[in-house]
């Protein structure tokens, strides 16, 4: 395809665009095939653990649409401890369910206006964090 036409040199020469190109292609190879050297390289290149993010969740995926469910969940848990979660070295699935239907309850427990009260989330690690943990869901 067309990323053949790429070398690693792009990242020196237009990182935004390389950062696009590679993280795009991890995401269009991981449907039909493993997409570990383009997420390699945009791990290797990337300046922010932002920028890298989504490489991380595209091989998470990956792994979850292979079945290797344990090593997609086990991935995913990697991706938090990134992110500064404090995840036990021995965290499970059981762990994982147990946090969701905490956190189910503490706002099953609100109504819609105190719902909608809450302050948005801007933290970026943060939004990283909620949009990882959906994944993971998946692989719980």
């Amino acid at each position: 395809g067309g990323m053949q036409l790429f070398t690693e040199e792009l990242w020196g020469v237009d990182y935004r665009l390389a950062l696009e190109l590679y993280t795009t292609g991890a995401e269009a190879i991981a449907v039909n095939g493993n997409p570990e050297s383009f997420v390699d390289s945009v791990i290797l290149h990337g300046k922010t653990l932002q920028d890298k993010i989504p490489a991380y969740n595209t091989m998470m995926n990956f792994l979850g649409w292979q079945n290797r469910m344990e090593e997609a969940f086990e991935f995913g848990l990697g991706i938090l401890r990134l992110l500064g979660e404090n995840i036990s070295k021995n965290a499970n699935k059981l762990h994982v369910a147990w946090e969701f239907v905490m956190a189910k309850r503490a706002v099953g427990r609100m109504n819609d206006t105190e719902l909608l009260g809450l302050p948005l989330v801007r933290d970026t690690d943060k939004i990283a964090v909620l949009k990882t943990l959906r994944e993971i869901s998946s692989y719980a």
